[in-house]
């Protein structure tokens, strides 16, 4: 029996990974686009479009 080759990221095409990327963010309700767009609908909507860390946010120790 042959052995399937290892896939690395070099072998994915790129259309593949910017599917997962756009499926990715309509799912979460994301802007899609580069780092300066993203910001600029921040700023206009005053709200924020882009993804942040999961989970609670840690208390400030004073």
């Amino acid at each position: 029996m042959a052995r399937l080759k290892r896939i690395t990221p070099a072998d994915i095409p790129q259309h593949i990974i910017q599917r997962g990327n756009i499926r990715k963010n309509i799912n979460k309700g994301l802007a899609l686009g580069n780092e300066v767009f993203i910001k600029e609908i921040e700023v206009l909507n005053n709200a924020r479009v882009s993804s942040r860390k999961a989970g609670r946010p840690k208390k400030n120790v004073e």
